[in-house]
């Protein structure tokens, strides 16, 4: 059985955001950096190519995932413990804004977004 285009999508930005200059030489890489702070950037890249995905954060407020056709994934795949999220509220999103992302020019959904379109993928993973 083949992966759900979601999780294509989120292992493909993964892969894209190693490329950037600031992994290069440091101790972390992207998947790291999606799941510890740039979480709810990585939920905003997919869900520019799938409207249809909604924002769950983690009952501690310390992560966000995305939910999609009754399932959730974040940058390292599905996952298993879907009782530890909730629906993102509005206040939730607000809290994310400000306190997710780190923002980093290169790191932030938009400027991601960009990159994809540079790679002409449409069709292959949304």
């Amino acid at each position: 059985m083949h992966s759900p285009k979601p999780l294509y999508t989120i292992d493909f930005v993964v892969d894209l955001t190693n490329e950037d200059d600031i992994f290069w030489e440091a101790e972390v890489d992207a998947k790291y950096y999606f799941m510890h702070g740039g979480c709810f950037e990585l939920y905003k890249i997919v869900h520019h190519y799938f409207p249809n995905s909604i924002c769950m954060i983690e009952n501690s407020l310390e992560h966000c995932a995305i939910g999609y056709d009754d399932e959730i994934y974040d940058a390292e795949g599905k996952v298993n413990n879907k009782d530890a999220f909730h629906i993102a509220t509005k206040e939730d999103i607000e809290y994310m804004e400000r306190k997710f992302g780190h923002h980093l020019m290169n790191l932030e959904a938009p400027k991601i977004i960009e990159d994809i379109k540079d790679c002409n993928i449409k069709g292959i993973l949304y």
